[in-house]
């Protein structure tokens, strides 16, 4: 998995490159120019998983990198100097995930974080749970488009039956209004077999009523979003799930195991064992 970086700036190249190659362990090559970035997509075509480019290089001053990268079906990262408008014609690109202001170090460490969550979404599969089918496919495609294998239910039941069956499920975007079983009652059966720590819940209405967020939540939502999101509160508030759950299954890793040998420890097989025990008796194995 090779990542794709073309910026002018050779100080902010390098960091980069470093940073994701050290951090990640990822192959990362660089071009300081359209140009150059087009020798190197027709040398390596079809080996980019992701590419971080600048807005103004020196032989495409407005963004026409990205335009230009968008042929080759390669999702984009925008690196900016500066704030750009939002009608800027740049964000009408599908390909175009994230954009980046180049405000110091921090631009760094959030690209390289960028890249990881890309990187890691391939594992990851989200349930998209609503009855029309327009906002379910409006939401598919926005987690696809971050890398994220996409599971579509329009019931409450239906996607019951769903999460049982799909193990790498680990977050949930659900909508509130549903016939038959509506968002909050699934969520409270939804609780009763997962915690909040194995399947984040985030939860969606088209309502503007103060209780429903706080029902949501109180009853097992991780989080609540109104439906007139943007794409980048939408982007945010997954990434944001999926951080937390894997800071608990890291967390709870950690606490399994020793931390020299890396082998489960002393309570683990106790805790594993009376299970193992409990199961046995019960079937009389």
């Amino acid at each position: 998995m090779s990542i794709l970086i073309v910026d002018d700036s050779k100080t902010i190249t390098n960091s980069l490159k470093y940073s994701i190659e050290s951090k990640l362990g990822l192959k990362v090559y660089t071009a300081y120019s359209m140009k150059e970035c087009a020798d190197l997509i027709l040398k390596y075509k079809g080996k980019f998983s992701l590419a971080l480019l600048d807005y103004n290089l020196p032989d495409a001053q407005n963004g026409e990198i990205v335009g230009f990268i968008k042929k080759f079906k390669i999702p984009s990262i925008l690196l900016t100097g500066s704030k750009l408008e939002k009608d800027n014609v740049v964000f009408k690109n599908e390909n175009l995930i994230d954009y980046i202001i180049k405000n110091g170090s921090y631009a760094i460490d959030y690209s390289v974080s960028v890249v990881r969550r890309f990187i890691l979404n391939d594992a990851v599969e989200v349930l998209v749970v609503d009855d029309s089918k327009t906002f379910a496919a409006k939401m598919e495609g926005l987690c696809k488009k971050y890398n994220l294998k996409t599971v579509v239910n329009y019931s409450a039941s239906e996607a019951l039956d769903t999460i049982k069956q799909r193990p790498n499920i680990k977050l949930i975007l659900v909508d509130y209004m549903m016939p038959g079983m509506n968002g909050l009652e699934f969520v409270m059966e939804l609780r009763k077999s997962y915690k909040k720590d194995e399947v984040a819940v985030i939860a969606l209405s088209g309502t503007s009523e103060k209780e429903i967020v706080a029902s949501f939540l109180k009853y097992g939502a991780n989080d609540f979003l109104y439906k007139d999101f943007s794409d980048e509160e939408f982007v945010a508030r997954v990434n944001n799930n999926l951080e937390v759950i894997e800071l608990f299954h890291d967390t709870q890793d950690k606490a399994k195991k020793d931390y020299l040998t890396g082998l489960f420890n002393r309570n683990y097989i106790y805790n594993e064992g009376e299970e193992l025990y409990s199961r046995a008796s019960d079937k009389k194995e």
